[in-house]
């Protein structure tokens, strides 16, 4: 697998950053600014999210009910909310992903890793489409989790075979790690 490196803006070289200095902004939901030097002498600012709301991430339920929360289920009407430990991981993911410095969540299974990513990309559309790579057994799981927690807009195309045509438009495209090699995966979207 080949890594990615960001480019310098500017010039287009490989992006080495010699420092960082960050500019936090007032109120609790500007975004705060990272300056980033590079190695090539240009500057590249990058936006660094602060506040955005993952507790209002939810599922199913009546959004108007007056909520009673036992852990992260509403007692009234079975509304669904992210844990606290996921919402931390939501601000980790988002905070590595906006400075493209990456992330990953190493969660153990069943801690709620589809749901932290999920909450990332329900609050920003500008990474948007998204691939996710699952194992052949979870493909449609993913989807259901797609539908009832970000909504219609997000119907996803399940990809089961290299052959298959890639509809364009979507905004979640869902792939097995099984059937798909790596390099049919990449020549399939990019013919799309």
């Amino acid at each position: 697998m080949t890594r990615l490196q960001d480019k310098c803006e500017n010039c287009g070289k490989v992006a080495k950053t010699v420092s960082e200095k960050l500019m936090q902004m007032p109120g609790d939901t500007t975004p705060d600014m990272k300056l980033i030097t590079l190695e090539c002498g240009h500057v590249m600012t990058r936006s660094i999210p602060k506040g955005t709301p993952f507790h209002k991430f939810q599922m199913g339920g009546d959004p108007n009910c007056q909520h009673v929360w036992d852990k992260n289920s509403c007692t009234l009407c079975n509304r669904k909310r992210p844990y606290q430990f996921q919402i931390d991981g939501m601000a980790f993911l988002e905070q590595g992903l906006s400075v493209n410095d990456g992330a990953a969540s190493f969660d153990e299974m069943g801690l709620g890793k589809t749901i932290q990513a999920g909450g990332v990309l329900f609050f920003h559309k500008e990474w948007w489409p998204v691939l996710w790579i699952v194992k052949s057994g979870l493909k449609y799981q993913t989807a259901s989790f797609l539908i009832h927690w970000l909504g219609e807009n997000h119907i996803p195309q399940v990809i089961n075979t290299s052959k298959d045509f890639l509809v364009p438009g979507f905004n979640h495209y869902i792939i097995d790690t099984t059937c798909w090699s790596r390099k049919s995966a990449l020549s399939s979207l990019e013919r799309s």
